[in-house]
């Protein structure tokens, strides 16, 4: 925008071109620092949230170089990484915890063996100079009990009934989640393919009429729909490359890996 501005004052002076086409340059000029301003601010804002996430002090200096390298994106095998996910190994624990709850319910029912025993020595005066042992055993079982085991046992039943259910539904969840991130992660992998030919097209079109207006053989309207039109894809582009690593970012989030180890 600063050397559109500086191209357009230039044919300003020679008579080339008139007010309106220079105070449409600075506006351009204003606004392309405005937004330069607010991906600063966001960078700054977006930097301490990785430095927590990281672990790291605000004092911590940090930097992020070079291009988040690309997976494979092949067709997966869907059942493999359904059964590998933390959300199915977090309902998998949940049924073995309900499991164990059940056990511990229905154990109420069985009968309590207590086991007993002494071993000491006794005797009529001060010093005990006589060994005895005893031994016993007692066996109980809780036949009344209010009905408080049998609706801890039904209640365990219950949950135990509630947590293969809630497995059956993670799985499906899953299924349907994983196929929509790895579509939508293919989807933007080919959109930033598609936004660069465009990015490529329209650097060479804002040339060519570049030329042609420094020229006179375009007018400042026709120059500057095309100029606009670069400036607009170089931002599409960007937001299309950002677009691409989140889409990215949660396809491995569903599966319970990522870039940190």
């Amino acid at each position: 925008r600063s050397e559109n501005l500086q191209m357009v004052q230039l044919l300003f002076e020679n008579g080339r071109e008139n007010k309106g086409s220079v105070l449409l340059s600075k506006a351009n000029v204003k606004q392309a620092e405005l937004d330069v301003l607010k991906a600063r601010d966001a960078r700054v804002v977006n930097e301490s949230s990785l430095k927590k996430v990281l672990g790291m002090s605000e004092e911590d200096s940090i930097d992020i170089q070079g291009e988040v390298p690309r997976i494979n994106d092949s067709e997966p095998n869907y059942k493999e990484l359904v059964e590998g996910s933390p959300d199915r190994q977090k309902a998998l624990a949940n049924i073995d915890s309900a499991d164990a709850d059940l056990s511990t319910a229905k154990s109420r029912f069985l009968p309590t063996l207590n086991l007993n025993g002494a071993l000491g020595r006794s005797a009529d005066g001060f010093w005990p100079d006589e060994n005895y042992w005893s031994a016993g055993a007692t066996l109980s079982w809780s036949l009344f009990s209010g009905g408080t085991d049998y609706f801890a046992r039904k209640s365990a039943m219950a949950l135990k009934l509630v947590a293969e259910n809630n497995l059956k539904n993670t799985n499906l969840d899953l299924l349907a989640q994983m196929k929509q991130a790895f579509a939508i992660f293919k989807e933007t992998a080919l959109q930033l393919e598609v936004s660069d030919s465009f990015v490529q097209a329209a650097t060479v079109r804002a040339e060519i009429t570049r030329k042609k207006y420094n020229n006179g053989l375009s007018s400042f309207d026709d120059w500057e729909i095309v100029e606009n039109d670069l400036i607009n894809r170089q931002k599409s582009y960007t937001e299309t490359k950002r677009d691409r690593i989140v889409s990215e970012a949660n396809w491995e989030k569903l599966q319970g890996r990522g870039v940190l180890p």
